[in-house]
């Protein structure tokens, strides 16, 4: 796979003089020119820097764009620049991901960092949206003086990763003139769990030479579930947590879950439905110490597992573990 890398020294919204000293003799001669003409000396050294930002890039399907679709596919089944970028939650979830985000990152935040000291002005974050998305987007949720410092991070994935294990590019007529489509396998899964589902996922993207994501912008993304669940055993299985008694309803309790001792993926609350003397135990148990639910994994039961009818309840025994 190979590695971006940015040559950007001048930064959108930036001028040269924050990097270097301009030594240019300005004659009387040129002087006379700049004070004829419409355009002041200010707006010749703007003109001189905006070249300079107007960066180019040769379209490549690199790491730096390779994370980022990776991010959206963390976020989103379905993506569609045009549509989702005019949602109300777009721009907090585009700067927690791509600007504050724990993500290592892409060449040009990484050079954001190293020079200049990770701070990211409202017109860079701006650039960078329009790289990803090829939309020229207003961040009205900053003030036109506001920064963002990227090193102030956000676990904005909440411990979920993306990991694209194989792909095919397609150009050309079967994707548009301009455009390409991505078509990849991917998994997604958790830091604190050995579980991970898969996907099939499909990108479109459109040539952008002014995007620091390989000279491309995404268009669009789907992707749609293929993991193969395990079918029911006709087993007893169990898991421990704690009864959350504020969620109860008639012949069932809801259990945040903590543990088990099998290899399924279980939801974060799941709905144990019980019977009379089973949920006076549990209430009895109450909600400081945990609980043992045993139940069957039967046929129709998918992972992950968030609903289960109880077979036994009990206060979890520690000891247990080191039979």
């Amino acid at each position: 796979m190979i590695t971006a890398t940015c040559g950007c020294s001048i930064l959108p919204g930036q001028t040269n003089t924050d990097k270097e000293t301009n030594t240019e003799d300005v004659s009387v001669e040129k002087l006379i020119e700049f004070a004829a003409s419409d355009t002041t000396i200010e707006e010749k050294k703007e003109e001189k820097t905006e070249e300079k930002v107007q960066e180019k890039y040769d379209p490549e399907i690199n790491d730096d764009l390779l994370g980022a679709i990776e991010q959206l596919a963390l976020s989103f089944d379905e993506f569609n620049s045009e549509v989702d970028t005019k949602k109300d939650y777009w721009q907090r979830t585009f700067i927690d991901h791509y600007i504050r985000g724990n993500w290592d990152g892409y060449s040009y935040k990484k050079m954001l960092e190293k020079d200049y000291n990770g701070i990211v002005t409202k017109d860079q974050v701006e650039y960078i949206h329009k790289s990803l998305t090829g939309i020229d987007l207003s961040f009205d949720s900053m003030k036109d003086d506001e920064t963002i410092d990227v090193y102030n991070s956000v676990n904005a994935t909440n411990n979920r990763y993306c990991n694209i294990l194989n792909y095919e590019v397609t150009e050309g007529a079967a994707s548009g003139a301009g455009t390409t489509c991505i078509s990849a396998q991917i998994e997604i899964g958790s830091g604190n769990s050995d579980h991970v589902k898969t996907y099939d996922m499909y990108v479109y993207l459109k040539e952008n030479p002014d995007s620091c994501f390989g000279g491309y912008s995404v268009t669009s993304l789907t992707k749609t579930e293929t993991t193969v669940y395990a079918e029911g055993d006709g087993q007893e299985h169990s898991f421990y947590g704690w009864y959350m008694s504020d969620l109860d309803v008639e012949g069932e309790v809801t259990i945040e879950f903590g543990d088990s001792e099998d290899e399924f993926e279980y939801g974060h609350f799941v709905t144990v439905k019980v019977t009379d003397e089973q949920k006076k135990k549990i209430v009895d148990i109450g909600t400081s110490d945990r609980i043992e639910i045993t139940y069957l994994f039967s046929d129709g039961m998918t992972e992950p597992v968030d609903e289960v009818t109880a077979v036994d309840v009990r206060l979890f025994a520690v000891e247990r573990l080191f039979e």
